[in-house]
């Protein structure tokens, strides 16, 4: 089982990895309406949340959770704030 796993056939690096310079994330930096332009324009299902560089990558967000925050009118840098009413 472990040798199907790690197996990558005849597969390249390029076909398993998407290069640096390709890469699309959900920056916290960035207004969110330049954030969903840059989404939209990628076929993604799940990006990158970095706060301004790809050098501070803080996790990943699929598009389906975008959506619900997005109906919730939240953003993934929203965090809730514990102890204040």
């Amino acid at each position: 089982m472990v040798q199907g796993v790690c197996d990558r056939g005849d597969r390249r690096a390029g076909e398993l990895m998407t290069p640096r310079h390709r890469i699309v994330c959900h920056d916290l930096a960035q207004p969110p309406t330049e954030n969903r332009r840059r989404m939209a324009s990628a076929a993604h299902n799940v990006f990158p949340v970095c706060d301004g560089s790809l050098d501070r990558v803080l996790g990943v967000v699929p598009v389906k959770a975008l959506w619900h925050l997005a109906l919730a009118g939240r953003s993934p840098g929203d965090r809730p704030i514990h102890g204040r009413r």
